[in-house]
């Protein structure tokens, strides 16, 4: 018997952990020597009241483990700090674990002691951790993301509310980046990952289409690299993507310019060259149809008479060969000629209009109404059928600008848009206009929507190109929307863009700067 209390006593005092003994009044029976080491004390416990010892209190705090166990006869367990001489910073974690006699009463309770101190600090330092990473991936404005290896999102950002429109739970376990995509981008994306999962490598710069949740695209670059298992097992990748339609579209527009300015300088030339002997071909035309037409004319009364023949027969013959009406070809196609002349000189020379200041709202009512009585758009079907929904903000500011011109840009738009519904047999065509002003900077905003047959991407980046047009050969001169943003971005120094999707309208926005000098609010007359 004795061997085996000796027996257990070493392996009380062996564990690494403090263990004592105490009644149900709080005194300390028995207890190992770690128990002693833990608390930082030299001296025996036993005989001690525990609250004393291990808390420095006079009474058991209403926290303590012990007081649970001894008011509850289960097990309780606490988490504290506890700093001492050998350990300033220390932590411990309380057990306490019941002990009942025969008829279930408490009559002692164990106390079990751990040191955490060094738990607490790995713990400490994985949130400290934690909240570096989170809020460096909440300050930066790119998008951070995890999929696995088969390409479902384990972790997204909250960037992407901002960027796409959802929340991240809405991805994490539900979809996966090719969701988020068109299909025949999605399908093509999805052989580009095939091939670099399988080289498992990193890869950055990736531009791709992604769809907003409001249904609008969003230009997004994509980098990311593979992450392993210890086993050097992937596991999947994690990436940022970055939204870059803005950057695109300064892009876009660059180049835009770029070509503008080429297109004008060369414009001017050629217009000079051609307009001398178009005119001559004009006139020609023109005198050679007087002529022959005018049979009472002395003068060819005279050379007739010289050759044996009437006016009255030559006339005829001319009638019947169809030359008065090659004649009249040649005047229609050199007075058409003479129009894109003129509108290639548009390009070459600045606008010597006088800048004043016009309402926006006004200047676009105003050009409804004249599309409303357009005798080129009334050729094809009544303007008044398309609805038009008017969607102004209140207090819009004066604009400083050529008001013939703004109002010459957005009739182009609401023509091109009009034939577009035509052709397109679109049902029900209506036209969203709205006109609002942003802050920073301060510019006034004109959109024209329209419900037409829209454009695929090849054609709206083209759409503002010199000589680029969609109609039938001999109906558009493919230079009615290159003028429109040269006058927008060269003679008013504002933008003009085009959102569109096959099958989903177009949309038009012209930004316009605001003269802050004339900034004058009014009130619309009810």
């Amino acid at each position: 018997m004795k061997e085996n209390e000796q027996f257990l006593k070493k392996i009380f005092d062996s564990i690494q952990d403090g263990i004592s003994v105490i009644d149900i009044n709080f005194k300390v029976i028995k207890t190992n020597r770690w128990m002693e080491e833990i608390y930082g004390h030299q001296m025996p416990l036993v005989g001690k009241k525990c609250y004393q010892v291990y808390q420095g209190k006079n009474s058991p705090c209403q926290r303590c483990p012990s007081l649970k166990s001894i008011k509850t006869g289960d097990v309780h367990t606490e988490v504290v700090p506890y700093p001492s001489e050998t350990n300033p910073e220390g932590w411990i974690e309380l057990f306490s674990f019941p002990v009942k006699d025969e008829k279930g009463r408490v009559t002692h309770v164990i106390e079990y002691v751990k040191d955490i101190t060094a738990r607490k600090k790995a713990e400490e330092a994985l949130w400290e951790s934690k909240e570096k990473f989170r809020s460096l991936v909440e300050l930066t404005s790119d998008w951070i993301w995890e999929v696995d290896r088969n390409g479902t999102y384990t972790y997204s950002s909250p960037q992407i509310k901002r960027l796409l429109g959802y929340e991240s739970q809405d991805l994490v376990g539900e979809m996966t980046p090719f969701d988020l995509m068109p299909a025949d981008e999605a399908k093509k994306i999805s052989a580009f990952f095939k091939n670099i999962i399988a080289s498992r490598k990193a890869f950055e710069g990736l531009e791709n289409t992604n769809i907003h949740k409001d249904g609008h695209t969003v230009l997004m670059e994509t980098g990311a690299c593979p992450f392993f298992d210890v086993d050097g097992n992937l596991m999947g990748y994690r990436g940022v993507d970055r939204d870059i339609t803005q950057r695109k579209r300064m892009e876009e527009m660059m180049i835009q310019s770029e070509k503008m300015l080429s297109v004008g300088g060369l414009a001017a030339g050629m217009a000079h060259e051609i307009n001398n002997p178009l005119a001559g071909m004009i006139q020609s035309a023109n005198v050679m149809k007087s002529r022959l037409e005018n049979i009472n004319m002395p003068a060819n009364l005279k050379v007739a008479e010289e050759l044996g023949i009437t006016m009255d027969d030559l006339k005829s013959f001319m009638e019947k060969r169809g030359i008065f009406r090659m004649l009249d070809a040649i005047h229609d196609s050199g007075t058409r000629a003479a129009e894109i002349v003129s509108s290639m000189l548009s390009f070459a020379r600045k606008s010597d209009a006088v800048i004043s200041s016009h309402y926006p709202d006004q200047l676009m009512d105003e050009i409804l109404e004249l599309a409303a009585t357009d005798y080129d758009l009334k050729k094809q079907y009544d303007f008044k059928s398309i609805k038009i929904i008017k969607q102004y903000a209140d207090g819009l500011p004066l604009l400083p600008c050529d008001g013939a011109k703004i109002q010459q840009v957005l009739l182009n738009i609401l023509r091109n848009g009009a034939e577009a519904m035509q052709t397109a047999k679109t049902e029900f065509p209506r036209f969203i206009i709205r006109i609002y002003k942003t802050k920073e900077p301060e510019m006034v905003c004109m959109e024209i929507e329209d419900n037409g047959p829209g454009m695929d991407e090849d054609t709206r980046s083209k759409v503002f190109d010199p000589f680029f047009t969609t109609k039938p050969v001999g109906i558009g001169t493919g230079l009615g929307l290159s003028i429109s943003y040269f006058i927008i971005t060269e003679n008013h120094k504002g933008t003009i863009n085009v959102f569109s999707q096959t099958g989903n309208g177009a949309k038009f926005i012209i930004r316009l700067p605001v003269d802050n000098g004339m900034n004058l609010k009014y009130k619309r007359e009810k």
